[in-house]
């Protein structure tokens, strides 16, 4: 027998493990009970898995020792679970069987011996090889029936023994896909059809306009927009450590019967470190669908993760039309229905009854002073404009409120927000000429009804 078996023998062990005990029919099922009585254990392989060079079988596995770890023959460059191929390589080092049955049948048909339901060849350092062969369950349909070539007695092996012996390559393959650490990703993008998302980490968070969080979504808005960090948290929970069901196909001649021509979700995350880049295609089954990682041919079938990826740009992006952290702020205007307003915000370092030093802060409306709390209400109207709905439209009207902030930023100079009548319940909020949210009448009048309390 070859130490090697091709893949594509992998059909012929399938009947192996679903009784054909019908053979042993001839085989009286008393006597044989009677038999196994008094069971003892039996040492047919006794080796350290450390010395296990090779195993291979009639199931089309056929694994080899590189160094400390173990690679399978497959014609493709499979990643092998070592964890799980050190645990066949203790099992088929370390076969014990339960029972002489016989000790030089005439015939081993009778057992599924010939032919055997299965073989396998293990090759162990500095000894000769030992090819077994697998045949039928016993009457009791808890042991199987084997031999050692060279030896004529047939034995018994429990279930166990006899399905390590037979194992499958798929239950050495790693069905781990590549994970990452949701605390260090860096960037994130996600296709859906006509739609791409990317969010990045911000290089130097200090110079964003308002730190609402360490990310930004640069796609599909042109104006980029922050993230809504519970919502971006869960999408990067749902892909940090996906694992395979099973796997469907190595080399598909065609990926469109998985829908993988033109994925339904196309997700790359990237850590300094780590990347997965995985494609999702048709339902597999009620709670399973088809994938395959970007760059490798492999089909495999996962749970179905779709709801967790079909999230769409402007719930994943904060609301704010345009918010903006205070400190950053030393002027801003407000134009429109009417009013001008013009205010500033004064800061002079001063020192505490302890002789700290600290900012102190001193606001003013059009050159009057006025008090803290309602000039916060007022700047709290204006920033906290929140969207209400994407802008599916253009918004090249003119402007019938526009404000503007100065400010003392590293980058950042100067910021404006132009609000632009769609309807009597809506305004585009447009920015740098780009118009992307609309935002509730309601909201723009709350910012004109906040000028009351500072007396304009």
């Amino acid at each position: 027998m070859k130490p090697w078996v091709k893949l594509s023998a992998a059909a012929a062990a399938v009947g192996l493990l679903a009784g054909g005990y019908f053979f042993a029919q001839s085989y009286r099922a008393e006597d044989l009970r009677k038999k196994m009585e008094g069971t003892q254990m039996i040492k047919l392989i006794d080796a350290t898995s450390e010395n296990l060079q090779r195993f291979s079988n009639s199931s089309g596995l056929a694994m080899e020792r590189s160094g400390e770890s173990w690679a399978v023959k497959s014609g493709l460059p499979l990643k092998i679970d070592q964890d799980e191929a050190r645990g066949l390589a203790y099992s088929v080092t370390a076969v014990s069987a339960n029972r002489v049955i016989e000790e030089n049948p005439k015939e081993l048909a009778p057992f599924g011996l010939e032919p055997p339901r299965a073989t396998a060849r293990v090759e162990i350092k500095d000894k000769p090889a030992v090819e077994v062969s697998i045949g039928i369950k016993t009457p009791g349909n808890d042991q199987y029936y084997i031999s050692i070539k060279g030896d004529p007695k047939v034995y018994t092996v429990n279930s166990y023994t006899a399905e390590r012996l037979t194992a499958r390559l798929e239950e050495l393959r790693d069905k781990k896909l590549p994970g990452y650490d949701p605390q260090a990703v860096k960037y994130l993008r996600l296709a859906s059809g006509p739609t791409t998302i990317e969010i990045e980490k911000a290089a130097k968070p200090e110079d964003m306009l308002a730190n609402l969080g360490l990310f930004q979504m640069t796609k599909p808005f042109k104006i980029p927009r922050g993230v809504d960090a519970e919502k971006f948290g869960a999408l990067l929970e749902s892909a940090k450590a996906l694992r395979v069901r099973s796997f469907v196909e190595d080399r598909p001649k065609e990926l469109s019967k998985y829908g993988l021509d033109k994925p339904a979700f196309d997700l790359f995350v990237q850590t300094d470190k780590e990347s997965l880049h995985l494609q999702v295609g048709k339902e597999a089954s009620a709670t399973s669908v088809y994938a395959k990682l970007g760059g490798s041919p492999e089909v495999f079938i996962l749970d179905d993760l779709r709801k967790d990826l079909a999230v769409k740009p402007f719930e994943l992006g904060d609301r704010f039309a345009l918010i903006i952290d205070i400190t950053k702020v030393e002027r801003m205007s407000l134009k429109g229905r009417g009013k001008a307003i013009n205010a500033e915000i004064k800061r002079e370092t001063v020192k505490d009854k302890d002789g700290k030093e600290e900012t102190k802060e001193s606001y003013f409306v059009n050159g009057k002073p006025v008090e803290e709390k309602p000039f916060k209400e007022f700047y709290q109207a204006c920033i906290g404009l929140a969207a209400d709905a994407p802008n599916a439209g253009p918004a090249a009207g003119r402007a019938e409120t526009v404000i503007e902030y100065l400010l003392n930023a590293s980058v950042v100079k100067k910021a404006s927000l132009e609000l632009v009548p769609v309807n009597r319940d809506f305004y585009a909020a447009r920015r740098d000429g780009v118009a992307e949210l609309l935002v509730s009448t309601r909201q723009v009048d709350a910012i004109f009804g906040s000028l009351g309390k500072l007396g304009f």
